[in-house]
C-alpha cells in the first residue's frame, strides 16, 4: 500500500458507513492510474478524487462510481467519454472542511439511527427547493444532463416539470 493510499484511507476511516472499506479499491486504482496520465486528464480525475473525501450526503451524484468508471476506461486505454467529461465539468469545488466535518458527524448519527432532526425540518427543504427551481445556471446544467442521460431511469417519481 502506498503512503498516499494509506493517508487517504486514514482520512476516511472515521467516516460513517465503512467509507474507507468501500473506497479502498477505487482509490488504489486511482493512485496507480494517475502516475501515467497527462495534465488535463489527471486534473479531471483529481476533481473526482477530491470529492471522494466529501461526505456522500453532499455528493451531487455517485462520485465513487463515476471515478471507478473513469479509471476503468483509462485502464483499458480509452479516453474519458463525453458523459464523464460532462459530470466532471459540472462538479463544483468540494465543500470546505468545516461543512464536511459537520455533515460527516451527522452521517455518523444517522448510521447509529439518530435521524429525528431530519424529519422535522420541512421549512428548510421548501426554501432550498424554491431556490433551486429558480436558478438559471442550474436550469442550463440540467438541460445538459438531460441531453446526455435518460434521467427518467434515475427518478424515484416523475414530475411534470422535469
Amino acid at each position: 500500500m502506498t503512503k498516499a493510499l494509506h493517508l487517504d484511507l486514514e482520512r476516511l476511516h472515521a467516516r460513517a458507513f465503512d467509507r474507507a472499506e468501500w473506497a479502498e479499491g477505487v482509490l488504489r486504482r486511482y493512485h496507480a492510474a494517475i502516475l501515467n496520465l497527462n495534465g488535463a486528464v489527471a486534473q479531471q480525475l483529481r476533481t473526482l478524487y477530491n470529492w471522494m473525501f466529501v461526505p456522500p450526503t453532499l455528493w451531487p451524484f455517485n462520485v465513487h462510481d463515476v471515478l471507478a468508471d473513469c479509471v476503468t476506461a483509462l485502464e483499458k486505454g480509452k479516453r474519458l467519454n463525453s458523459r464523464h467529461r460532462l459530470l466532471i465539468d459540472l462538479l463544483p469545488e468540494p465543500p470546505n472542511e468545516t461543512i464536511c466535518a459537520a455533515v460527516a458527524s451527522h452521517e455518523l448519527n444517522v448510521q447509529k439511527g439518530a435521524y429525528e432532526n431530519l424529519v422535522k425540518t420541512q421549512a428548510k427543504y421548501s426554501q432550498n427547493e424554491l431556490a433551486i427551481s429558480t436558478d438559471p445556471e442550474l436550469r442550463r446544467q440540467w438541460s445538459r444532463i438531460k441531453a446526455a442521460f435518460n434521467v427518467q431511469d434515475y427518478c424515484d417519481h416523475i414530475r411534470a416539470s422535469n
